[in-house]
C-alpha cells in the first residue's frame, strides 16, 4: 500500500471518528507523513536557464555554469 493510499485510508478513519492518532497507528503511518504538506517550487525560470546554460556548454563544471548563472540572472 503506498504512501498515498495510507494518507486517504487515514482521513477515512478520521471522518468515521477515530482520532489522527489511532488512524495513523493502525495504518502504520507516522503522523509527521499524515500531516506533510510539499512546498510549491518557486522556480522563476532558475532550472530553465541552468539547462538552457548545461545544453550549450556540456563541458562546463557547476561553478563555471553557477557563474554564467549569476550574470545572466543576478537575482540568483
Amino acid at each position: 500500500m503506498s504512501i498515498a493510499e495510507r494518507r486517504d485510508a487515514v482521513r477515512f478513519l478520521v471522518a468515521k471518528g477515530l482520532s489522527v492518532l489511532r488512524a495513523c497507528g493502525l495504518m502504520q503511518l507516522q503522523r509527521a507523513t499524515f500531516h506533510y504538506q510539499a512546498r510549491p517550487t518557486a522556480d522563476d525560470g532558475v532550472e530553465s536557464e541552468l539547462d538552457a546554460i548545461a545544453q550549450t556548454n556540456p563541458r562546463y563544471g557547476y561553478r563555471r555554469v553557477w557563474a554564467l548563472l549569476r550574470r545572466k540572472c543576478p537575482t540568483t
